[in-house]
């Protein structure tokens, strides 16, 4: 039995000998702690483990809060000063002269706006009634993957809709591809440091030769956890299963390289939290979860997509 379903039965029995061999059974030491130091299960100790299986389950999608720079947002809109001149080259300063603006940069700015993203999870009064819990923890993180592959999903769009190179993704050799995307970037003046694929673009890689031939060097990586690796060729690797609003990514482009500090960010005004409701139990029928953030593109150069 799950530490979820534990403490909900624990707040709902009256049988003080259960409760004892409930307590006793939660792994979690800071939880029992927080239910046996008070007289009656505190209604925040369940709410607080209600949002922690939403973010079990965003866990297992997340993919494009690490693969982008996330920015905290304290207000409405954010700001965000872009210099044209961030890829250029500073100048010689003569002694005690005014150090100038850097030499050819033109200042732009991005502004953030947060937008609401909403679920519900699929948790009915019969699962409630029942005291299936071990359902509505399911529920509950299934709605945290549907939330987090949102943010995926528009972090995914904004890279792909505003990339200013496309190179050729070879199923055969799909190696030379990713060189030639890092090659179209840094051409544009700027270091790429992160590649995402999509499933099918990881499977090629898993079965270039290259990667056969590194694994019979001795690398077995690939072999023992079924993954390209955390870095190939210079770029920190992602696999993202999240399409596009078309169940696809956009003309059948397989991956993206991209520099991270200058494609593009994730401004977060509102990380993954509930509602506040009363009850803890009965009220988990109406619990909707909510974040609010941005996705904004920087430089379309430092963007490079991969299509077959």
């Amino acid at each position: 039995m799950s530490d979820f379903v534990t403490a909900f039965r624990y707040y709902l029995t009256q049988d003080e000998e259960e409760r004892k061999v409930l307590l006793k059974s939660i792994r979690d030491e800071r939880l029992r702690m927080l239910l046996e130091t008070t007289e009656t299960a505190p209604d925040f100790v369940l709410k607080e483990e209600v949002i922690k299986q939403v973010l079990t389950g965003a866990q297992h999608v997340l993919c494009m809060r690490d693969a982008l720079n996330v920015i905290q947002m304290n207000g409405n809109s954010l700001v965000y000063p872009l210099s044209e001149g961030e890829t250029g080259y500073a100048q010689e300063v003569a002694e005690g002269a005014e150090i100038p603006v850097a030499a050819n940069a033109s200042l732009t700015k991005v502004v953030f706006q947060p937008k609401k993203v909403a679920d519900r999870p699929m948790v009915t009064r019969e699962l409630i009634d029942d005291e299936q819990f071990d359902i509505i923890r399911l529920e509950l993180e299934k709605t945290g993957m549907r939330m987090e592959n949102k943010l995926n999903r528009d972090a995914i769009e904004m890279l792909i809709s505003n990339a200013s190179s496309t190179v050729n993704w070879s199923s055969g050799n799909p190696i030379a591809s990713i060189v030639a995307a890092i090659t179209e970037v840094k051409k544009k003046g700027y270091i790429p440091d992160t590649l995402v694929l999509t499933p099918e673009a990881e499977g090629d890689l898993l079965k270039s030769d290259t990667l056969v031939k590194v694994a019979n060097a001795g690398s077995d990586e690939a072999l023992r956890q079924g993954n390209v690796g955390a870095k190939l060729m210079g770029l920190k690797v992602f696999t993202l299963s999240a399409t596009d609003s078309n169940a696809s990514w956009t003309g059948n482009i397989k991956a993206v390289v991209y520099a991270k500090n200058h494609a593009g960010a994730i401004a977060m005004r509102e990380d993954l939290h509930t509602d506040e409701y009363e009850d803890p139990v009965r009220d988990l029928k109406g619990a909707i979860v909510k974040m609010r953030y941005d996705v904004k593109p920087f430089f379309g150069g430092a963007i490079c997509n991969l299509s077959a």
